[in-house]
């Protein structure tokens, strides 16, 4: 199954329209590698990418906090307001202090965690999982020597797409057969994709538009 420009600017009005030939250009040439051929995963797959892209307007994770919504974000790290603001307002020190140690990433003073912060259409995050990403057969790029083009078309989609395969979000995708268990699905995939439920109502809102549009 193949989209078009026509119907993501139709589904979400306020996509940023500079993306959207190479996001379609690039889904039409890659979806297929990664077993996104039906109505159903394609919705899924935009609603989830939509939300944590903005609409395609971010393909970097932006780690750049005020000493507030850093006690927010990691209540459990950062417990006082003298400890958030050792880190507000700087990506480079707190990526480094919150990824460091986790998913292959060395200690804070490796630098793995800024290298290695996410990226692409649905974050890749942490140097054990660029390792992998770099093991697929159809990108020519070494992600872990240059992981900034991870936030670059084709690799912001196709980390996506691997992403998407990788935990097989096409079996829950395919539960959905546009009845009224598909906002459920959803809340299923969310999880999957973000690790709880963050953002969801703004997902769910992105799979109701693009369902209408793709008459699922």
């Amino acid at each position: 199954m193949t989209i078009n420009q026509a119907q993501i600017v139709r589904a979400v009005p306020n996509v940023d329209r500079k993306n959207v030939y190479s996001f379609v250009a690039y889904f039409n040439m890659y979806a297929i590698h990664f077993g996104i051929t039906k109505k159903a995963q394609v919705v899924h797959f935009l609603a989830q990418v939509f939300n944590e892209s903005g609409a395609l307007k971010a393909t970097s994770e932006n780690m750049n906090y005020s000493a507030q919504r850093l006690m927010q974000v990691w209540p459990s790290r950062f417990k006082t307001l003298e400890q958030a603001e050792q880190y507000a307002h700087n990506p480079e020190k707190l990526a480094n202090n919150v990824y460091a140690n986790r998913m292959g990433n060395g200690n804070e003073q490796s630098g793995d965690g800024w290298r290695y912060r996410g990226r692409g259409l649905i974050g890749l995050t942490g140097k054990s999982n660029y390792a992998d990403f770099n093991k697929c057969d159809l990108i020519t790029e070494d992600v872990l020597k240059h992981p900034e083009k991870v936030a670059d078309y084709p690799l912001c989609l196709m980390s996506a797409l691997w992403f998407w395969e990788k935990y097989n979000l096409n079996d829950l995708a395919d539960m959905d057969l546009g009845g009224s268990n598909g906002e459920h699905i959803v809340e299923q995939i969310t999880k999957k994709v973000n690790g709880g439920l963050i953002g969801l109502a703004e997902r769910k809102y992105y799979y109701r538009r693009f369902k209408r549009e793709f008459g699922l």
